[in-house]
């Protein structure tokens, strides 16, 4: 004897076992009552992608977004503590003028 093989009706969506000498055969489904092919069941679908990589490639661009924005803002306070500081008036000195040379009389 060969083991089960899963199927499901194609019109109540019921889950059966079959043995494997009957695929490809109509049977009667067990939930429902009504002529169905039996066909193995599909297998669930996966994603490409696993939801682990999606959730860190979520939390790294978060990550980097926020950086970005702090920098901004850095460089924003910088510019303008940098502007008062040129804004502001200070004492320049400057170099001792030479002396003239008295005139002839």
């Amino acid at each position: 004897m060969t083991k089960p093989l899963p199927g499901q009706c194609r019109e109540c969506g019921g889950q059966f076992e079959f043995p494997a000498e009957a695929a490809g055969t109509t049977a009667d489904c067990p939930h429902c009552g009504k002529p169905t092919e039996l066909l193995l069941a599909a297998p669930p679908q996966e994603s490409a992608i696993p939801l682990k990589t999606i959730v860190y490639t979520g939390i790294a661009i978060l990550i980097l977004v926020g950086g970005l924005v702090a920098a901004m803002i850095a460089l924003k306070r910088a510019e303008r503590m940098t502007g008062r500081n040129l804004a502001t008036p200070t004492a320049v000195s400057q170099p001792p003028a030479a002396p003239t040379p008295p005139r002839p009389k």
